[in-house]
């Protein structure tokens, strides 16, 4: 089985793209990096509950079978340029997590939501190392490996789970322990709050410094709210059942055979499922108020603050708002188009308003792109598109049809695609959306900016590309680095072996090469070593 990097959802062997969210998987000989460097640790899968993952298998089967037809573009391109390998390597010791479910997120965000800073821990030997955006490394001394972990939603911070179960939230800055004896955590969207089950059952939140017992006896946690003031959980009844419960400063029994998926801002609004698998929003405890959503729970997204909905359930796609009743959006089944970086904690997304903006529906190969209206209006912008990027200014988008490249003014009612290049293989875009390198159907790899002003680079096709900085890739070429702002590339200097790897990570670019060296860049050309074996 392969895991999902972005929503942990198991897939058969073979399988390329999840079918819940859509994320490209690792290859099979990924995979078995990850089921080595798996058996060093003891991973968050080893200690789960086997009940659970009974329940979120029954309740997420529709999902395989509505999405596994789907095939995303090429390279992650949609969901967010992922490089041609993963940077997960034997000798480098990365944190598991950080290469399969941390670089997911910070690509797949959407809209206007941007990233403040995007912190992160490598195991080193005998050591933690902590690094932001300013590229200055935060070491601690520890045995101990970390295991588990998440950002929170502006990448400012990022807790871990030790293999002593200890949890840790890093800063950028420094090293601050939560608790000890810890089964799993959750961050709260806005990185306010952190909410922690402990290894005796108890539900604790942590925030501003201090810790507060919630609950005892706890099954599972299932939720928090993105502004971290409510929480979702199981507890162990006297009958041997698990029943649902939330938390917004008191306790509200929601039933049993119950499963919380997403709260609102504060717990406002309670979205769960049945033993059935139907999905359901209520006002708080209000059962009175309950309104089904879907017949399944398929896959479904809310606005930043939870008081939106859009999802699909196999047969169609409906919209809600304020947990009132549900509004036919019709048979497509809508996908919001995310931006090139950003942020997301499925299944918020970093948007005010659901409406008037992007979504995409999959159809015989190709994407169609979409408007919805503040009528709740589907207005078709283009179809048959593929590998398709929205910019962060989210109304640009690029995309490749009949082997030619596009670039969208969505912004516009009748948009008038402009056509930057033509035998097209494959593509990635700048963080600025102001340059693209390509490959040609020959095996060349160009430059081609806005206007339509193509440069050759070379008469090969790249091993491996990145963006960097503004407007610049790095790419690598019989294990040399490369970094090009257009046109022919120059060779990066600094480096002491073959590079057979790199990761953008949006705000900087790590880079690694045969002696087990890791590099810090964030302009693409000056290169600093954060670890070496």
């Amino acid at each position: 089985m392969i895991i999902c990097p972005s929503c942990s959802t198991q897939a058969e062997d073979g399988t390329k793209y999840c079918a819940t969210c859509g994320t490209r998987l690792p290859d099979k000989a990924v995979e078995e990096t990850v089921k080595a460097v798996e058996e060093t640790v003891n991973t968050v899968e080893e200690t789960a509950k086997n009940e659970e993952e009974t329940v979120n298998t029954a309740e997420e089967s529709a999902s395989f079978t509505l999405l596994e037809e789907e095939a995303a573009p090429k390279k992650g391109i949609k969901l967010g340029l992922h490089p041609k390998k993963l940077m997960l390597y034997g000798g480098v010791a990365l944190l598991l997590i950080l290469a399969l479910v941390l670089l997911p997120k910070i690509f797949a965000g959407g809209g206007s939501g941007g990233l403040s800073d995007y912190v992160m821990v490598i195991n080193g030997d005998g050591e933690w190392i902590g690094i932001s955006k300013s590229g200055q490394l935060v070491k601690r001394e520890s045995d101990a490996r970390m295991y588990g972990g998440d950002v929170s939603g502006d990448g400012s911070k990022m807790f871990m789970i030790s293999s002593e179960d200890e949890l840790w939230i890093f800063d950028g800055k420094k090293y601050t322990q939560v608790a000890s004896d810890v089964d799993t955590a959750l961050f709260s969207f806005d990185g306010s709050t952190l909410a922690y089950l402990s290894s005796d059952e108890d539900l604790y939140l942590y925030k501003n410094g201090k810790s507060q017992k919630v609950a005892g006896d706890i099954y599972s946690m299932d939720a928090i709210s993105p502004d971290g003031k409510a929480v979702a959980y199981r507890k162990r009844g006297d009958d041997s059942t698990r029943r649902s419960y939330y938390y917004d400063g008191k306790e509200h029994e929601l039933g049993k055979n119950v499963t919380v998926k997403a709260l609102s801002q504060g717990g406002r609004y309670v979205y769960f499922s049945n033993s059935e698998g139907k999905l359901y929003v209520q006002p708080g405890s209000n059962s009175d108020k309950r309104v089904r959503l879907l017949e399944n729970s398929s896959f479904f997204y809310l606005n930043k603050s939870g008081t939106q909905f859009i999802g699909y359930d196999g047969t169609k796609m409906y919209f809600s708002e304020n947990g009132k009743e549900r509004e036919d959006l019709g048979k497509n089944s809508l996908k919001p188009l995310v931006s090139i970086s950003g942020n997301v904690s499925a299944p918020f997304l970093p948007w005010d308003s659901l409406k008037n903006q992007l979504y995409t529906h999959y159809s015989s190969g190709s994407y169609a792109i979409y408007r919805l209206s503040s009528k709740l209006e589907t207005n078709s912008l283009i179809s048959k598109a593929e590998d398709i990027v929205l910019f962060n200014d989210g109304k640009h988008v690029s995309y490749l049809k009949n082997n030619k490249l596009y670039l969208l003014d969505a912004s516009q009612n009748n948009p008038n695609p402009k056509e930057l290049a033509v035998e097209v293989r494959d593509y990635i875009p700048a963080y600025n959306g102001k340059l693209f390198l390509y490959e040609n159907e020959d095996g060349a790899t160009f430059t081609v900016n806005t206007s339509g002003k193509s440069s050759k680079v070379l008469d090969e096709t790249v091993d491996d590309w990145t963006p960097v900085g503004d407007g610049a890739f790095l790419y690598i070429l019989d294990d040399t680095l490369y970094y090009t702002k257009g046109g022919k590339g120059s060779k990066v200097s600094g480096i002491g072996a073959d590079v057979n790897r790199m990761q953008s990570m949006v705000l900087y670019c790590l880079v690694g090469d045969d002696d087990d060296t890791v590099y810090f860049t964030k302009d693409g050309k000056k290169l600093s070593v954060i670890y070496k074996d």
